[in-house]
């Protein structure tokens, strides 16, 4: 999965599981992000380009995610930081209650 899908899939994941807050992109990351929150409880907030900025931004008030295009996440309720195994544990929590119509029996 390219990583701007991946970006994407977390933001559609925060916005249907009715997460409210700010959630932070570099400036590089598609428009498509505003669209997608538009409606809901989140907030786009835009960051320069560098992790730096990004990682600043998500220690910021009420960010409960930010990510970047080269497959970044951050979640500063845990830590503000790119941390792999809790992206992994958060994506794992936010499909939990996903609902997916049942197999065909065979």
């Amino acid at each position: 999965m390219p990583v701007e899908q991946e970006l994407l899939l977390f933001l559609s994941l925060l916005n249907s599981d009715g997460k409210r807050g700010k959630v932070a992109f570099p400036i590089t990351v598609t428009s498509l992000v505003e669209r997608m929150v538009e409606g809901g409880d989140l907030e786009v907030e835009r960051t320069p380009a560098s992790l730096a900025a990004l990682t600043r931004a998500a220690a910021g008030d009420a960010v409960i995610f930010a990510g970047s295009i080269g497959g970044g996440f951050v979640f500063p309720d845990f830590l503000p930081a790119y941390d792999g195994v809790t992206s992994l544990c958060k994506l794992l929590e936010l499909l939990g209650p996903v609902r997916k119509p049942p197999k065909p029996s065979s």
